[in-house]
């Protein structure tokens, strides 16, 4: 449970997640064709997680973002990932690299139970809850961030200049750049967490289930079921509510969504 995973040619990799009570950070691979699951070697430094969430980039990256770590000494802590794994699918080469190397602290506070949507080779993140609560951090997020990645390929004596424009190495072979952005989006302001997202003919993001802030002051319960159905639409960056589809489906928590021929 709590493990991400994401599909490119006829491989369904599953990544990370937690057994046994115990958070993983083993990534198992299924394979659409020939119906078998097999094991990606991971290096033990990789920091195991769960609540977190994977996007796949140029059909050969996949980056997960986020989530949280029980250890089998501590079952009941949860530690925040404050890192990013990113995975060449190609060479099966893998890298963290920790928020504070990516000088992004302070723009994206660690979460778990969120959104993550690949649009036009854009992730955009929704919602969350905030593992470590504070008087500064909301318990749950309603914000989007726009994430980009930008890709160069290894070349030469060519270190030095690309760590001067904030790349960083991910493998033998590639660099990237990563940029987060607050969206600032217009429309309601949904708080959500645990709710599942789906890309509708690149246009817009549509959501759907989870949990959210319970506004009737019921002291015995922060969160309730989300019955409403929400699209962000990302060329008018609004998000509205469908309200014909309210109460339509039974609310429901971390489930997946699909588009099958729009």
């Amino acid at each position: 449970i709590g493990h991400s995973s994401i599909l490119t040619n006829n491989k369904w990799v599953h990544y990370f997640g937690n057994s046994h009570e115990i958070s993983q950070n083993s990534i198992y691979v299924f394979d659409l064709n020939l119906f078998t699951w097999s094991p990606i070697c991971v290096n033990s430094n990789i920091k195991p997680r769960e609540g977190h969430n994977t996007v796949l980039f140029d059909n050969q990256f996949a980056i997960t973002i986020g989530g949280f770590s029980i250890s089998c000494y501590s079952k009941k802590t949860e530690q925040e990932t404050n890192s990013f794994v990113f995975h060449d699918l190609k060479s099966n080469d893998l890298k963290e690299m920790s928020i504070d190397r990516l000088t992004i602290k302070g723009i994206f506070t660690p979460r778990k139970d969120f959104c993550l949507t690949n649009v036009n080779n854009i992730g955009y993140l929704h919602g969350g809850l905030s593992i470590v609560k504070s008087k500064e951090n909301p318990s749950i997020f309603s914000n989007i961030f726009k994430i980009t990645f930008e890709f160069l390929e290894n070349k030469g004596n060519l270190s030095e200049y690309y760590k001067n424009f904030d790349f960083f190495k991910i493998s033998e072979l590639y660099w990237i750049k990563l940029k987060i952005k607050d969206v600032c989006y217009e429309g309601e302001k949904i708080k959500l967490h645990s709710h599942s997202s789906c890309n509708i003919l690149n246009k817009s993001i549509l959501y759907i289930g989870g949990e959210t802030e319970n506004l009737a002051n019921n002291k015995n319960r922060d969160f309730i079921p989300n019955k409403s159905i929400y699209l962000y639409n990302i060329k008018q960056n609004r998000m509205v509510e469908i309200h014909t589809l309210r109460n339509k489906i039974p609310p429901r928590l971390s489930t997946t969504v699909q588009n099958y021929k729009n």
